[in-house]
């Protein structure tokens, strides 16, 4: 009984090892907020709700709508852009709850070029803004995309 209960773990063990990231998966300093170090950028101390990922690098927050524009003032992206959501249905799922308020939410996009973490190649970053997602706060999100 006690060989068979092992057997089943060592079998739980080593699938488990093949999900998730792999052995080549992990590089120094590949942790989630070493997304702010890929898409070289500062989350605000202002910021509240933040959510790191590294596959793709994104960093996603919430911070007070008066502060987004000299927040991303201080990077050289490409001018704004204003899009409106067409529905409720498309905004980000943290804005869902004020826009099945009937708010129509709009999010103002931007983009650069900037180098892919420690290689010689460019790569295309981008942000996202969406004024009034939670009351008085915007919702940031910043992506990077593989050199292509």
């Amino acid at each position: 009984m006690t060989a068979r209960l092992i057997g089943i773990l060592a079998t739980c063990v080593l699938l488990l090892c093949g999900c998730g990231t792999g052995w080549t998966d992990h590089k120094e300093g590949n942790d989630p907020m070493s997304a702010k170090d890929a898409l070289k950028v500062e989350v605000p101390a202002s910021a509240s709700s933040v959510i790191a990922e590294i596959d793709p690098y994104r960093i996603q927050f919430l911070m007070p709508n008066d502060q987004w524009r000299d927040y991303a003032s201080k990077y050289p992206l490409n001018q704004f852009e204003e899009v409106p959501y067409p529905t409720e249905y498309v905004v980000p799922a943290m804005c869902l709850p004020v826009a099945r308020t009937g708010v129509k939410l709009t999010s103002w996009i931007a983009g650069d070029q900037i180098q892919y973490l420690d290689t010689g190649q460019r790569a295309h970053r981008s942000i996202t803004v969406t004024p009034d997602c939670e009351s008085g706060k915007a919702y940031v999100q910043w992506g990077l995309n593989t050199p292509q």
